[in-house]
């Protein structure tokens, strides 16, 4: 039989709203907060194969789950697939597995980088970006560039494009540019790929163009393009960072049905301000999901593990600054998915809703 270890994290109350008999059913979202004022811990490590921009993020969880668990529970992370059960978070399709569950973890973004000796910033639009990865603007020089990147003078040279790009990301920045154009965009040019984004990034050559993921960026160090919406006023930039991913993530909604969920962007969903700001800034709308997919034989271990790296993201802890944490009724519906078999967590019985 599983035991179920429950530690306290101490966190008080009086925020809380609370239960009376003549009040509605409590909210699933707060059923889950306070739920996650316990740590549940397994018994035992699972096997769990990571996509190589998450490696070392994983071994910060890792140490997260042996103080809150006292060593009782982590990941063993491997370079191939787990034989039986356990864990793969990655961005991409799982071949090596069969999945039993899939959920979203976190939030990546797709985002433009690119290389020039001498150039350091660069905008383009979407009617650029489409150019460029459908292969009709070929050159720097385009005036469709340049006119764009007024300060800058753009070298005469062939624009290469690194045709491999993360299917997820290409399909996120399809959508976008798609809905900004008012029309279907397709960028033909590119591959779906595997393997170390970072590595990729590292090797671009003079005037190469590469649709990679915000994280593999942020790890990487490279350039980036930033985005002009409106070609007609080029003071409105957008930069792909963590604020106007955050924002586009308020845009998101869940999509899928149990036990395979993850998430759409929706630009008709009107962009709210982030904690702290007053207004709303304009949302980077190339988003998806890193997924968690639980394999092979439907284990309790496996699922212990998955429900504390939700948590996690509940704390903003699941990103360490490359990732983005989820929409919170997306992750609620991701621990609806994960949860089930799993121990419940009491709630007391002395909660009451404030009216």
């Amino acid at each position: 039989m599983i035991r179920k270890a429950l530690s306290s994290l101490g966190i008080g109350a009086a925020s809380l709203l609370v239960l009376t008999g003549c009040n509605p059913p409590m909210p699933e979202s707060l059923k889950v907060e306070l739920a996650e004022r316990t740590v549940q811990c397994g018994e035992a490590f699972v096997e769990a194969k990571v996509f190589p921009e998450m490696v070392d993020v994983a071994d910060f969880w890792n140490s997260s789950m042996d103080v809150a668990c006292e060593g009782a529970m982590g990941l063993t992370v491997l370079e191939d697939y787990p034989q039986d059960a356990g864990l793969v978070i990655s961005e991409e399709a799982v071949k090596g597995c069969t999945p039993y569950a899939n959920v979203p973890l976190a939030v990546d973004a797709a985002v433009i980088s690119f290389y020039f000796e001498e150039i350091y910033e660069l905008n383009l639009s979407p009617r650029t970006i489409a150019g460029i990865f459908n292969g009709s603007i070929t050159n720097w020089s385009d005036a469709a560039i340049q006119d764009i990147n007024p300060n800058l003078e753009l070298p005469d040279l062939e624009i290469v494009v690194n045709t491999a790009a993360p299917g997820l990301a290409i399909s996120a920045m399809e959508k976008w540019l798609s809905a900004e154009l008012g029309e279907t965009v397709e960028l033909s040019l590119l591959e779906a790929s595997e393997g170390s984004e970072v590595d990729a990034l590292y090797l671009l050559g003079e005037g190469e163009i590469k649709l990679t993921s915000f994280a593999s960026l942020q790890i990487s160090g490279m350039g980036y393009a930033n985005m002009i919406l409106d070609e007609s006023n080029l003071d409105a930039v957008l930069l792909p960072e963590v604020l106007t991913i955050q924002t586009g993530i308020g845009q998101t909604v869940v999509s899928g049905e149990a036990p395979n969920l993850s998430f759409d962007y929706d630009p008709s969903i009107p962009a709210e301000p982030l904690p702290g700001q007053f207004e709303a800034i304009e949302p980077w709308g190339a988003l998806y999901p890193v997924t968690l997919s639980l394999c092979g034989a439907d284990d309790l271990q496996v699922r212990f593990a998955a429900r504390y790296l939700l948590r996690l993201d509940a704390q903003g802890a699941i990103s360490t600054g490359v990732f983005s944490p989820l929409k919170e009724e997306v992750r609620v519906a991701a621990i609806s998915v994960v949860d089930d078999g799993l121990p419940e967590v009491e709630i007391p019985a002395d909660l009451e809703l404030e009216q």
